[in-house]
């Protein structure tokens, strides 16, 4: 049995040497090429194309129904969409300069003359210098029913929490300060528009406007010396060398300085975009009027959140802004007073006094 095994063993190997002998042979003569296809067998038949191969030609194929995919084998730079992803959207060109149409300054309205540089010098000047004004504490001590319902309600107990409203005013404050001047009169009116005298002129009155505002915020909340909401809170809940507790500032609660300068800018804007068509469309322009309201009107709800003001506080800053962004360009350059020239008459006096200076104006 076992001679048996090593015989039948022997027998298998002996038949795959001999078999794996004939593949090779086989193998090498399909290897040799012929010189003459008709001395080709039928051995020596091609191999079938690669499958990779084949689908690379189709896609490089001008015309074919994969031509889409046909950027993924080629150096093209561009690359030409097919019906299947249809056109791509045109991405709109940026606007170039002097590419907008001109606007022009009406000869009938009044120009930036001597008498709004001195208004202007004197309103910034003046508030610069109600600075100085010393806190009175007990000046004002009245309190109403609707300024303790909104501490109450609409401010934060914590100063500290409140400071995000603050710094979101301040922020809010800027941006409606700049806007005028930088985008309005610079870039669109200026830039795009190329129309130097025009952009001057709104940058000038812009100008004046925040400087009205602001000559008439000064001196009241000065004068008036009514303690901010969070005074009541210094040296219990606020530690009372708190910068906002030491400073003279704790004494300028009426009326916001921030809401009357973040509505006077906007009004002016307001002007400026429904006088002189800025944008070129009524529906863009008066976008850009209510955007610049709503920013206001944010300063000022920003303003009562974080304990800076009082409601009534608000309500008058934005009442007077509002009365000076769009009353100071309609008084002194687009309305029939300035079209009948007689605010070129207007002018300013200083006069000395034994503790300061006097401010007085008159046509």
């Amino acid at each position: 049995m076992k001679a048996a095994r090593i015989w039948f063993v022997g027998a298998c190997i002996g038949v795959l040497l001999l078999g794996g002998a004939s593949v090779a042979r086989a193998q090498r003569r399909a290897d040799v090429p012929a010189s003459d296809p008709a001395e080709r067998g039928p051995a020596a038949k091609r191999p079938p194309p690669d499958p990779t191969a084949e689908l690379v030609r189709r896609l490089m194929t001008e015309g074919s129904e994969d031509e889409d995919l046909a950027w993924l084998y080629s150096n093209a730079d561009e690359y030409s969409p097919s019906e299947l992803t249809g056109e791509p959207i045109p991405v709109p060109a940026f606007p170039e300069r002097g590419e907008g149409s001109p606007r022009e300054w009406d000869p009938r309205w009044q120009k930036f003359g001597l008498a709004n540089y001195l208004l202007t010098g004197v309103g910034l000047a003046v508030n610069i210098a109600s600075s100085a004004i010393p806190e009175a504490p007990d000046r004002w001590r009245s309190q109403n029913s609707l300024d303790e319902w909104g501490r109450r309600n609409l401010g934060y107990d914590d100063y500290e929490s409140g400071r995000w409203a603050r710094d979101l005013s301040d922020v809010l404050t800027s941006l409606n300060m700049a806007y005028p001047v930088l985008i309005d009169a610079l870039v669109v009116t200026y830039w795009y528009r190329q129309s130097p005298e025009l952009a001057e002129q709104m940058a000038l009155i812009s100008a004046e406007a925040a400087a009205v505002a602001a000559l008439l915020q000064g001196p009241v909340s000065g004068f008036t010396s009514r303690e901010r909401p969070y005074g009541r809170d210094c040296g219990t809940k606020i530690p009372a060398d708190l910068d906002d507790c030491a400073q003279v500032k704790r004494y300028r609660s009426f009326f916001s300085g921030h809401t009357s300068m973040a509505f006077a800018t906007a009004g002016v804007t307001c002007s400026h975009h429904l006088t002189h068509r800025v944008f070129g469309d009524a529906a863009a322009d008066g976008i850009a009027c209510g955007a610049a309201m709503l920013s206001a009107g944010t300063v000022g709800a920003m303003r009562i959140v974080g304990r800076q003001h009082y409601v009534t506080d608000v309500l008058a800053g934005a009442a007077i802004g509002t009365l000076s962004g769009i009353g100071v360009p309609w008084l002194f350059h687009y309305g029939p007073v300035a079209r009948s020239g007689a605010a070129s008459d207007f002018h300013v006096t200083l006069r000395p006094m034994a503790n300061g200076i006097s401010v007085g104006g008159g046509f």
